[in-house]
């Protein structure tokens, strides 16, 4: 990333304000560098917010590919980067799509990398439990929206179940992230 100049190597240093006067001045948010990276791809590896919020106004594409079939998401997924993955989301991005050269979603690559496996409605109901991102953006990416609303009202497959066989259980006293679903949420957040 040394080697960038203008519009990437603004997004190198995450200087929106400069990224802002380039793209005024014509510079495309969507060009490539010689791995197929736009501005956008660059800025979210560095987890510069400001500058891909910047870029995204711009009407850089928030689903672009790579040459290695990297999209922001899995950037931010594979690296953990929650705040990154959120700003992410909010540019519209999607979480759905199949990426990597592995054909799989980003957040089944951060899964595996992370934590072991785990299904993509289970990652987005830990973010939702946590409060990092709304019911609606959760809701919306799920692959099965009434699954995940299921879910979120605590009611589980057998293969969800604790070794032991019981639900897992949810915190006395607990409510909804800000934005839950009509008639609440029994999770508490994750410390």
């Amino acid at each position: 990333m040394a080697g960038y100049t203008g519009l990437f190597a603004a997004a190198a240093r995450g200087d929106a304000t400069q990224i802002t006067a380039l793209t005024a001045k014509g510079e495309r948010p969507d060009s490539r560098d010689t791995h197929g990276r736009t501005p956008l791809h660059v800025a979210a590896f560095g987890g510069h917010h400001e500058a891909m919020r910047a870029l995204g106004a711009a009407g850089a594409n928030p689903n672009a590919l790579e040459q290695d079939r990297y999209d922001i998401v899995t950037i931010a997924a594979v690296a953990n980067d929650v705040a990154t993955l959120q700003v992410a989301l909010t540019l519209g991005a999607s979480a759905k799509n199949v990426t990597s050269r592995y054909d799989g979603t980003a957040l089944i690559a951060a899964a595996q990398a992370q934590y072991g496996m785990q299904t993509f409605d289970q990652s987005l109901l830990g973010l939702y439990r946590e409060g990092l991102i709304t019911y609606e953006t959760a809701r919306d990416t799920a692959t099965n929206p009434d699954d995940f609303d299921l879910k979120v009202r605590g009611i589980f497959s057998t293969g969800e179940l604790t070794f032991e066989g019981e639900q897992k259980k949810p915190a006395p006293g607990s409510g909804p992230a800000a934005g839950g679903p009509p008639g609440g949420s029994p999770f508490a957040r994750k410390k």
